[in-house]
């Protein structure tokens, strides 16, 4: 078979892969960059070229500039908590005892729940007349507290709801990265006299290196597009408080009908995550040099 009969069946088998690729990643980015540009309300068979206005608006919306520095904050402290505490459990339940498959399932169980049922109980747990309110006024005698009604607190509530579905994915990641130390390095720690810290930090947080690039790009993304946790546990709220990004682009398209003007904010947010995505990548890689 010659060279080129054997690169045009090469092409070819990549020609599937390709075009779902193109229809379901590439056109709808296309489409999305294109209908910024015009006043497209999602529904009128017409619309109008506005030019640069919607992106140029984005700057001046104050209800959107919140979301881009709530949704980094929220990205930044769950990437670091859900990657801290899986790093941690994975190390905890790294063994080889019967109990420690139960305590695995236990962590990652979560992850297998749909955010938007798992919402629906926590917002049965924590909101006006909900389970721990009614519990803290019958056994203590405490008034119902706003749990959803603060910012503050919806805050912390929507984190820690996001941090209890996203660890269990983070110690797959890091239990997977450390069977691939070699226990050779464990015993030779081992016989040096050197302490669980020390061997932490000598052996397994520096070989684990690619499994925590893998998890904190995953977590971050993930993080800047969140979406369904904010929508059925706070739908926003209070007073528009915990809107990430993602909700606050569906809610300008869709509900107010600019879809013209939600494209140009999905815009910027894949440009503002490709280019913080692309810089995290590059600077966690470093640590990874020494590996090869």
């Amino acid at each position: 078979m010659d060279q080129k009969r054997l690169d045009l069946q090469k092409s070819l088998m990549v020609c599937p892969s390709m075009l779902i690729y193109l229809t379901f990643m590439a056109l709808p980015i296309a489409l999305t960059v294109y209908y910024g540009f015009t006043n497209w309300n999602g529904v009128a068979p017409s619309w109008q070229f506005v030019g640069l206005k919607n992106y140029l608006r984005a700057f001046t919306d104050k209800q959107f500039l919140y979301s881009v520095r709530f949704t980094l904050v929220f990205s930044i402290v769950i990437t670091l908590l859900s990657n801290a505490l899986g790093l941690l459990f994975a190390v905890l339940v790294n063994g080889k005892q019967r109990s420690m498959n139960f305590f695995r399932s236990m962590i990652f169980i979560p992850l297998l729940i749909s955010p938007i049922a798992a919402g629906f109980v926590w917002k049965a747990l924590f909101s006006y007349s909900g389970i721990i309110n009614q519990f803290l006024e019958r056994w203590f005698g405490l008034e119902a507290i706003m749990f959803l009604g603060k910012p503050d607190m919806a805050k912390l509530i929507l984190i820690l709801f996001t941090l209890w579905q996203n660890i269990g994915f983070c110690m797959v990641i890091y239990l997977a990265g450390l069977q691939t130390i070699p226990p050779d390095f464990f015993d030779a720690a081992a016989i040096d006299g050197a302490n669980p810290w020390q061997r932490f930090k000598s052996i397994i947080f520096p070989y684990l290196a690619p499994s925590t690039t893998s998890a904190v790009l995953v977590m971050f993304t993930s993080a800047m597009r969140e979406y369904p946790r904010p929508l059925v546990l706070t739908a926003g709220g209070p007073v528009g408080q915990t809107e990430t990004l993602a909700f606050r682009i569906f809610k300008v398209g869709f509900d107010a009908n600019q879809l013209g003007y939600g494209s140009a904010m999905a815009a910027w947010v894949l440009l503002l995550t490709s280019l913080l995505s692309i810089a995290i990548s590059r600077l966690l890689r470093r640590r990874e040099e020494f590996l090869k």
